[in-house]
Parts: C-alpha cells; structure tokens; sequence
C-alpha cells in the first residue's frame, strides 16, 4: 500500500519535501529518481538533496527527499521506488510552483436539518498556498412545496471573492477553513443549490 502527495509546489530559492510513505513487510528500499534519469538521487555534499527514512508501528515507513534553496531545474516530475523481496511499487510526485489552489469539487450534503445544511468537498491541491479558507455560496431555487434537497452537484469557482448577496439573490457563508461545513441559517422547505470557493490569506 503506497500513499504519496501527488503535486507539491514550492517557490525559487525555498525548500521543498517531497513524501512518499508505504505500508510494507519485510522492510522496503527507498529509491528516488527525477524525470527520465535512471541515476538514483543520493544525499548531496552541498546539502541540496537530503534523504531521510523513519519507521512507524504497523509496518509504516515514509521516505522524505528534501531539496533545498530551489532552482529551476528541480521542476518536474520526481519518481519514489520502493521495494522489498516480495516486490517493486513505484509512483510520481510533481515538484512545481506555487500556484491558485485547485477548485474544489464533489460538493455534497452530509447532514441536512431544518436550518442548516453540512457540507463536504474534495478541496483539491493547495498549490503550496497553505493559507487559505473557504467560502460557500448558495441561493434558492425554484421547486416543488414541501422540497428540501440539495441540488445536484455544483463544483468550486475560481479564486473570485463573492459578495454577500447580489442581484442574482446568491448569499456567502463563511466556512473560515472548516470541511465539512455547517452551513446555517437557510430557510424550511426550500431547495438550495451551493457552490464552493477560496480565499488566499494574506
């Protein structure tokens, strides 16, 4: 079983950890690559590359490959190698820079109560941008007495800042960076649809 990130973003002249974590027994051999170089990456003498293994209970372990003060070169795709005798897994992370977050996705209700209504999305990559929180638009729509559904999904928007409210009748609830979230105050007997956006902090 093998978990990594997929994307990791990190600006000119930063560090970057790149993490490859795999559940494993008998003990597994890390090895890292970067882009169509078959030449493994080793611990560098002038501390560029850095490479570190730690164990944890339940045949854990997790391979760390540090690359410090970021060039442009160091751009692209890098290739975790694990294996032991029973066999080889391998898996591609992409080093890139810092960028919007992905939209997110997937919106859907967990928990609906007369007032109130919990949402949960798939967030999506950061893009290296740690500092950000999410907010949830949502207006009424036209349906049937008696209704209270969620409408069909209704994917993130772009970073765009929404308004409280505007002509089109859309609200803002403030999830602050809270997902699932709980969002209140919504009137009984009314079909909602939600969508989902991000704000960059400062």
């Amino acid at each position: 079983m093998l978990h990594q990130y997929n994307k990791v973003a990190s600006d000119l002249r930063e560090t970057a950890e790149v993490v490859c974590k795999v559940q494993a027994y008998p003990r597994p051999e890390f090895q890292w690559n970067y882009g169509t170089n078959t030449a493994p990456l080793l611990t560098s003498n002038e501390g560029h590359y850095e490479l570190n293994m730690t164990a944890e209970n339940g045949d854990i372990y997790t391979s760390i490959l540090k690359i410090s003060n970021i060039r442009e070169a160091d751009y692209g795709q890098y290739t975790c190698r694990v294996a032991n005798s029973l066999g080889t897994i391998k898996t591609g992370i992409y080093l890139q820079p810092k960028g919007p977050p992905e939209h997110p996705s997937s919106i859907k209700a967990t928990e609906v109560g007369h007032s109130y209504v919990t949402l949960l999305w798939e967030p999506g990559f950061d893009g290296g941008l740690q500092n950000t929180k999410y907010f949830v638009s949502y207006r009424r729509v036209l349906a049937s007495a008696g209704d209270e559904t969620l409408a069909p999904d209704c994917y993130g928007t772009t970073g765009i800042i929404p308004r409280r409210s505007n002509g089109e009748g859309w609200q803002e609830f403030d999830c602050q960076r809270n997902n699932p979230c709980n969002v209140t105050s919504l009137e009984q007997h009314h079909t909602y649809v939600f969508k989902v956006s991000w704000l960059k902090l400062s």
